[in-house]
């Protein structure tokens, strides 16, 4: 009878376990059919293709805005350690001062020039900038590599969590969900700041 009990035993505590196991799947498959699943893979897929259409347009050159040269502003800092001039360029766009920095001498007649902006398709934010004196030199713009930066960390960790199957866990996809909505949000602010709307 000793030998029957710890036999009963053993067989209570495996079906305490498969009873957990079952239990955790159907946890499991609750969440992968609710609405809450849903919507925040509709969120990360959203931000997912607005980030990757910034990093895109860092990369080809569209969305073009001209800049006249009453709106641009050079200021040259030099340092005698290196005997090198550092020239940041400030232009304006929308009322909203941005800078590129330049590490070279600069022609007159490029100080004097227009120029030419591309910004991205959905946020519409500088991001490169063009002297047309200086045809074949793109300079990116400085408060735009903050974003590009953001855009580019949180669509490698989505790409990541789509591959490993962690955007089906509860945990892990609403952290990633948190995290893209925040940034997408705080960007935006930002773009509105620019284009005068708050």
């Amino acid at each position: 009878s000793m030998i029957g009990s710890e036999k009963d035993k053993d067989d209570l505590q495996q079906l305490k376990r498969e009873i957990v196991i079952l239990q955790r799947k159907i946890d499991y498959l609750k969440f992968k059919n609710s609405l809450l699943y849903r919507w925040m893979n509709l969120v990360n897929l959203f931000v997912f293709i607005v980030f990757i259409q910034y990093i895109l347009s860092y990369v080809w050159d569209f969305n073009f805005t001209k800049i006249n040269n009453n709106a641009i502003q050079f200021r040259t800092y030099a340092y005698d350690a290196e005997k090198v001039k550092l020239y940041t360029i400030v232009f304006k766009y929308k009322n909203y001062f941005f800078k590129s920095k330049i590490n070279k001498e600069i022609d007159k007649t490029i100080i004097y020039s227009d120029a030419m902006i591309t910004r991205d398709l959905i946020f519409q934010i500088p991001q490169k900038f063009k002297l047309l004196n200086l045809n074949n030199k793109w300079f990116l713009v400085s408060e735009s590599l903050g974003i590009l930066t953001i855009s580019c960390i949180l669509s490698f960790v989505q790409v990541i969590a789509f591959v490993y199957k962690l955007n089906e866990q509860f945990y892990p996809l609403f952290v990633i969900t948190i995290l893209g909505s925040i940034a997408l949000l705080s960007i935006l602010l930002f773009s509105l700041y620019i284009h005068n709307f708050i």
